[in-house]
């Protein structure tokens, strides 16, 4: 794979500014350096509800941003820098295929990097797939360095 990400060893926990039971990746299944797949065990890996039962499709929008947060912390961790936290600045043409989802069995969640900007800024086209349930967003997402901002 071109621009893979060495992905072996790591826990996801350790990926990503959230600590469990927020972390609702289960593992990666591939990865380069603009592209991620990952996948989440729905019900067994989730703080918002019971397996079996379901979520509304907004809930979707973590799972895609979660998988953008694993990608940005393969990348610093690969370059042998701590993870920053992330924010998300905007999701835009969210898209369901229903208006729940259910927490059961797995999601297939990929990420793929569209635009960079200084290494703080990005925007991803992402996509979920759980059964028969599917979502896709563009997610914009700030990395937060700890870089001030001093006004003039």
């Amino acid at each position: 794979m071109i621009n893979s990400l060495d992905y072996s060893g790591w826990n996801i926990a350790d990926l990503v500014p959230h600590k469990p039971p927020m972390v609702l990746i289960s593992r990666i299944l591939e990865a380069t350096i603009e592209h991620i797949r990952v996948e989440s065990n729905l019900g067994a890996d989730c703080p918002f509800g019971v397996q079996g039962e379901d979520l509304p499709a907004w809930w979707a929008v973590e799972y895609l941003a979660q998988s953008v947060a694993v990608l940005a912390g393969l990348r610093e961790r690969a370059a042998g820098n701590d993870v920053p936290e992330g924010y998300i600045t905007s999701c835009r043409r969210f898209e369901a295929s229903a208006s729940v989802f259910s927490l059961d069995g797995v999601a297939d969640i990929t990420a793929t990097e569209l635009v960079a900007m200084d290494m703080k800024l990005g925007v991803f086209e992402c996509e979920m797939v759980a059964g028969d349930f599917r979502s896709s967003a563009t997610i914009s997402v700030y990395a937060d360095r700890g870089d001030s901002i001093e006004s003039e």
